[in-house]
């Protein structure tokens, strides 16, 4: 833990500065080993040491545009990171507001099923009553704009149990399509209330912190 730590701590500013030492010590070591070893510059040995200077110079050359190049790529990457978080937080938002505007909606159906049973409800709508027109605006109010365009998007682990809502929502908005649409047998629009009913329940309790709609009420009422 401590090794990952210290490495995290060295940027390429530190890393321009070691190099810019370590130059200078090896610069510095060779003057003083031609001077301890009493080594006569000649002509041939100035030779030498102006391709030792030039090569070493090319080595700082090269590594500083490597340690550069580094660099810049690190910002981008971290540009990038921070941007796609903006990003994640922003699609987020929209869709957590768009959630919360269908649920407004939503809770006219599970004040319908709190007044009435499922059977009693099944039975209007199949007759094409007054109830059916209830649950057919509720479908037509409901909009997965964000929700379609960007759920994907959202990969932080923080907001899993708010996606699970959000994709409770849609089902209900499928099982609405369902009954306004393509249901007809009392029998059968009853089992898909009874879906409906478990999925609003299930909807509050994973979008917790938010009193979507009383599901409290929902439990007790039998049928």
């Amino acid at each position: 833990m401590a090794i990952n730590k210290s490495r995290k701590n060295i940027t390429p500013f530190g890393l321009i500065l070691l190099m810019i030492f370590l130059a200078v010590f090896f610069g510095f070591s060779l003057l003083l080993l031609l001077i301890n070893q009493n080594v006569v510059i000649n002509k041939k040995d100035i030779d030498l040491l102006d391709m030792y200077i030039r090569a070493g110079f090319v080595f700082i050359g090269s590594t500083l545009s490597g340690i550069v190049a580094f660099f810049i790529f690190s910002l981008q990457e971290r540009s990038k990171k921070r941007e796609k978080e903006e990003n994640e937080i922003r699609h987020y938002e929209n869709i957590q507001k768009e959630y919360l505007d269908n649920v407004e909606v939503l809770k006219k159906v599970s004040s319908m099923m709190i007044q009435y049973s499922l059977p009693e409800l099944a039975k209007d709508i199949a007759e094409e009553k007054g109830f059916k027109e209830v649950f057919l605006s509720v479908h037509t109010q409901m909009d997965f704009t964000f929700y379609s365009d960007f759920l994907k998007e959202l990969k932080n682990k923080e907001y899993s149990n708010q996606i699970k809502a959000f994709k409770k929502s849609h089902q209900i908005y499928k099982y609405l399509d369902l009954i306004v649409n393509n249901l007809e047998s009392p029998g059968n629009i009853e089992k898909i209330l009874r879906l409906i009913k478990n999925d609003i329940v299930e909807m509050k309790n994973f979008y917790v912190g938010v009193e979507v709609i009383e599901t409290e009420a929902l439990d007790a009422k039998e049928g």
